[in-house]
């Protein structure tokens, strides 16, 4: 939104316009934060969405601008410091007449609103959300300064931009075909693709319990509930190690033995080396809270079945919610 007010800067005229751009903007906001108020959360909501987000999520969500990029991807990497470039080249030609070009200016401020938006995680992914930013500059320039070319030139420079383009696009076709001849499971929502090894099974086992059966899902499953149609007796879905507080823990561990009949377990996810490569900057990928809360639900909930990545155990009924005593200190 601040990106977008760019436009009607720096020119008289466009205050009335500016104002009808702020409102317009701002009345959905203004709407949430009537209802936090009417509710009597507005202090929740803050600690909840700014200050657990600051504290929690973006310590550790740093990684290598362009993490984990692929044939498929890996040009947009390179995006950014492209367009950095052929902005300073198209500014070099004349600068004053540059920025006083509205267009001009209301594609920087796009551009570098994308750049922000990547952080605090710029992986592939999230640099891929924000590409359409970056993509008016990206033409912008690119036509300011190939406008006085030669059409040999201009020919050149298309035949190497459609051969950069080869790769991705193959890498792309072998993904979509991959995924049209991949093996469906049916679930209550619908067909998924066999995504991990031991998904068809634990699904099967799933289907076949009661439905009244309560489930934990734990640490990162938070479509399972959705696909299988079972109630997650916590109110959290996504456990890790630096990001969920000790206090989530012994919560989510009362709330197991008090609710759920079965805990299932990616172990995947449990696996230190495999979040260390997920979660560069996790410091400590096990901490007493997170070791005390497994060995609780360890002793709570015994093993019924291994199937590929995931763990199944049952509950066990002679003992409750004690076990989770001193997960949290």
């Amino acid at each position: 939104m601040l990106a977008g007010a760019a436009g009607f800067v720096a020119s008289f005229r466009q205050w009335t316009k500016l104002i009808v751009y702020v409102l317009g903007s701002a009345l959905i906001p203004l709407f949430l934060l009537t209802y936090l108020i009417a509710q009597g959360a507005l202090g929740a909501a803050f600690d909840d969405v700014i200050l657990f987000t600051a504290q929690r999520y973006a310590s550790i969500q740093s990684v290598p601008f362009g993490f984990v990029a692929d044939n498929q991807n890996r040009p947009l990497v390179y995006l950014f410091p492209i367009v950095a470039l052929l902005t300073l080249i198209t500014c070099s030609q004349d600068w004053r007449a540059c920025f006083k070009d509205r267009l001009f200016r209301l594609c920087i401020a796009f551009s570098i609103a994308g750049f922000i938006s990547c952080f605090p995680r710029p992986d592939i992914a999230h640099i891929a959300f924000v590409t359409p930013l970056v993509c008016p500059l990206l033409t912008y320039c690119t036509k300011r300064i190939v406008v006085s070319w030669l059409p040999k030139f201009r020919y050149a420079l298309a035949a190497v931009v459609f051969e950069l383009g080869i790769l991705p696009v193959f890498a792309f076709s072998g993904v979509v075909y991959a995924a049209l001849r991949a093996e469906l499971i049916a679930t209550p929502r619908g067909s998924v693709i066999d995504w991990n090894d031991g998904t068809r099974q634990l699904l099967a086992r799933i289907a076949v319990a009661p439905s009244s059966n309560r489930y934990f899902f734990y640490p990162y499953m938070p479509m399972w509930p959705f696909l299988t149609a079972r109630e997650h007796v916590s109110k959290y879905d996504i456990f890790i190690p630096g990001y969920t507080t000790p206090s989530q823990y012994q919560e989510a561990c009362i709330s197991a033995m008090r609710s759920a009949s079965w805990f299932v377990i990616a172990r995947n996810w449990t696996d230190p080396n495999f979040l260390r490569e997920v979660f560069p900057a996790i410091r400590n990928v096990e901490p007493p809270e997170r070791k005390r809360f497994e060995l609780a639900i360890e002793s709570g909930f015994e093993f019924m079945a291994r199937d590929g990545k995931y763990e199944l155990r049952r509950r066990v009924k002679s003992l409750d919610e004690t076990v989770c005593a001193g997960i949290a200190e």
